[in-house]
């Protein structure tokens, strides 16, 4: 079910069979997706709600929002694994995660990231 899914998506080994059951599972909706398209969306949904989700932390600001972000608060918000432990730079106001996120893979993939912010601006689904 969803919550096998999730616990290895928790977990700190790559994922490969993870985004193949996710894939699997477009597949069984009608959707076809393939395992890299869905570790691509599936980290710019991630993102896409931290980022979020860090904007909101800060007194004072508008609240935001993102695409899917109800949706993603349930399964990503009340995981501790979501917020990793954080350190606070009071000279220059920021802060920065001190573990990689959850479902990161050891390769960095610009192209994902980039795609995240055009999508948000265009307002074009993750996942139709």
């Amino acid at each position: 079910g969803d919550e096998t899914v999730l616990a290895e998506l928790w977990s700190k080994r790559r994922n490969a069979n993870t985004y193949a059951k996710v894939s699997k599972g477009m597949q069984d909706r009608g959707y076809n997706r393939d395992v890299q398209l869905c570790r691509v969306k599936i980290k710019e949904l991630r993102q896409a709600y931290q980022k979020t989700r860090d904007a909101n932390s800060c007194s004072g600001s508008e609240p935001q929002t993102c695409r899917f972000y109800d949706e993603l608060h349930a399964i990503l918000g009340g995981a501790a694994s979501t917020d990793p432990p954080m350190w606070y730079d009071s000279i220059c106001g920021s802060s920065e995660t001190i573990e990689e996120p959850f479902w990161e893979e050891e390769d960095d993939d610009n192209h994902a990231q980039n795609s995240a912010q055009t999508q948000q601006g265009s307002g074009e689904a993750l996942f139709p």
